[in-house]
């Protein structure tokens, strides 16, 4: 259980009590443990009958792109662009250049 989610079920305990939460939360863990909004939020989906409180989830495209996959596509074509290499590797153009960046490799220009 990650600590978000340990805070939520502290708002689910404090929903079903009938109390307020976030004033308790923030003397125990601090003044930016949760957001006066994050705790409505949670509370009106309490009341809504949802009393998930793990994380949903969350539909995309991934961000983690393995270096030795992306290591194999340059060298099978040097000439590949980043367009190219984000298409196969279905992640945003932004990550492959960051990424490629990471891992060492810079764009030569012939003169």
């Amino acid at each position: 259980m990650n600590f978000e989610e340990h805070i939520r079920r502290i708002l689910f305990y404090y929903f079903k009590k009938g109390k307020k939460a976030r004033e308790k939360l923030r003397r125990v863990y601090g003044k930016n443990v949760v957001k006066k909004r994050q705790c409505q939020n949670w509370f009106a989906r309490f009341r809504d009958g949802d009393f998930s409180v793990k994380d949903a989830h969350r539909f995309g495209r991934p961000f983690k792109i393995d270096d030795d996959e992306m290591k194999a596509l340059v060298q099978a074509n040097k000439h590949s662009t980043v367009r190219e290499l984000a298409t196969v590797l279905k992640v945003s153009v932004g990550n492959v250049h960051g990424h490629l960046k990471s891992l060492g490799f810079v764009k030569n220009l012939d003169v």
